[in-house]
């Protein structure tokens, strides 16, 4: 099958079923027990889900099939997650709201930006907190047990056991 005709299948056999069962659960109030729905719900559509996911409502993931998910993560509400270039969330990794978890750049030609991307792997580590609002840019590796303050974003690889904050995101204390 050509690559393009793989695409499609992909998206109507991963994207389409996501969509409509986050259009189906948004009825749902936003609490522990609808993001276990929609995690065991959405589990079977990514390309690897440990047991007890948990998915927030409006959460967008984009290429699914690269996402991989380990037990007990939980993924907050109104995140955008684009899995392009391969995310993997490690056992018990907690997403806060509105994250944005990124394995692509833009690519640019001639001084301007074009529409071409550049993908990069995340990797978040065992028991790692990402707190609201946080950024993951592509490449980076969030070691284990870390907590990544809200509103921080993450430029650079960051080592296990540490509280970082800020932007760009730097190392406040070991934990």
């Amino acid at each position: 099958m050509p690559s393009s005709g793989r695409a499609i299948a992909g998206f109507i056999g991963r994207n389409v079923p996501i969509h409509v069962i986050q259009l189906i659960t948004g009825i749902l109030p936003n609490c522990s027990w609808s993001a276990r729905v929609r995690g065991f719900l959405v589990g079977p559509f990514l390309g690897h889900c440990g047991g007890g996911f948990m998915l927030g409502s409006g959460v967008v993931l984009g290429k699914p099939g690269k996402l991989a998910v380990g037990h007990g993560v939980y993924i907050a509400h109104y995140t955008y997650i684009n899995a392009n270039g391969g995310l993997f969330l490690d056992d018990g990794v907690a997403i806060g709201p509105m994250c944005v978890l990124a394995t692509s750049n833009h690519k640019r030609r001639n001084g301007r930006v074009s529409f071409e991307s550049e993908d990069h792997e995340i990797h978040v580590g065992a028991g790692t907190w990402l707190g609201a609002h946080v950024t993951l840019t592509s490449g980076v590796h969030v070691g284990a047990g870390v907590v990544v303050g809200a509103g921080s974003v993450v430029t650079r690889d960051v080592q296990d056991n540490v509280l970082v904050a800020g932007s760009p995101a730097k190392v406040i204390r070991h934990l």
